[in-house]
């Protein structure tokens, strides 16, 4: 179905429409939630592609495919590269987004992943930190996402040797 509608929107729109972006994306992470990652990211990057010329590069519509990108970069371990995706990603939602919003959460949670995933535990540590405590200023604990984040932080903790910590952050 999110192919025929992909086929449909560039048949209706063209190559260049934010709504053919859209459909790419929808496509892409659907594909990305089956494993099936080289289409994935393809289509990721043609996403972006297309999203980045219809709008600016500091619109948060083009932050969604470089996510998923990053995404399914960290799920075939490829961390180096991830981190340049999600760190994009991070810096545009923490100018664009609000603090403890749920997106901007979850970019930070994926970067640190890419920094933890090249064992740069002392900066993840500072971006997760950042953004748990914008999420407590704003009593947005609650939420799957920060829940998720705080999760990594303790996973960090426990990379960095630092059990006080990690207990005192679990949940």
């Amino acid at each position: 179905l999110l192919r025929e509608s992909f086929a449909i929107s560039r048949k209706l729109f063209g190559d260049d429409d934010y709504r053919v972006g859209d459909a790419c994306q929808n496509l892409a992470a659907s594909l990305k939630d089956r494993g099936r990652y080289e289409e994935a990211e393809l289509l990721f990057r043609d996403a972006h592609r297309i999203l980045r010329g219809a709008f600016r590069d500091e619109h948060p519509k083009t932050t969604y495919p470089l996510l998923g990108l990053g995404e399914v970069l960290l799920r075939t371990e490829q961390f180096s590269s991830a981190e340049s995706y999600l760190r994009q990603v991070y810096d545009t939602r923490r100018r664009l987004m609000p603090v403890g919003d749920r997106d901007r959460l979850m970019s930070a949670r994926l970067f640190a992943e890419s920094l933890s995933g090249q064992s740069r535990f002392s900066e993840a540590e500072t971006v997760l930190r950042e953004a748990i405590d914008g999420a407590q200023d704003k009593g947005a604990l609650g939420s799957d996402e920060a829940q998720a984040s705080l999760a990594q932080l303790v996973r960090v903790y426990q990379s960095l040797d630092r059990p006080a910590d990690a207990k005192a952050y679990r949940r």
